[in-house]
């Protein structure tokens, strides 16, 4: 954009449009999302509930180019079970 002369410019005047990722729908229903918004710049925080683990990176961020940084991670069972509690076996002799 140029300027002709007093108040004369060659183009309309520029307008700022807000940056946007897509919505994030997870499939997993066990996914919890942190409060976020689809801005430029906006991050999303993943969790699970109890018993499950996280797969996947904890958070992504929306680029300048309108993508997230991540694939959405998924909540899974572990495949290992915890150890065994060992009780000790005490015994009463009279």
């Amino acid at each position: 954009m140029t300027r002709f002369g007093i108040g004369k410019w060659s183009g309309s005047i520029p307008a700022c449009e807000p940056i946007h990722c897509p919505k994030i729908e997870p499939e997993d229903p066990r996914l919890i999302l942190s409060p976020h918004n689809t801005t430029f710049g906006s991050r999303v925080f993943f969790s699970c509930p109890w018993g499950y683990r996280l797969t996947g990176v904890p958070g992504i961020e929306c680029h300048l180019d309108s993508t997230w940084s991540a694939e959405i991670p998924v909540c899974t069972v572990p495949s290992e079970l915890p150890a065994p509690l060992e009780i000790p076996r005490v015994f009463i002799v009279e």
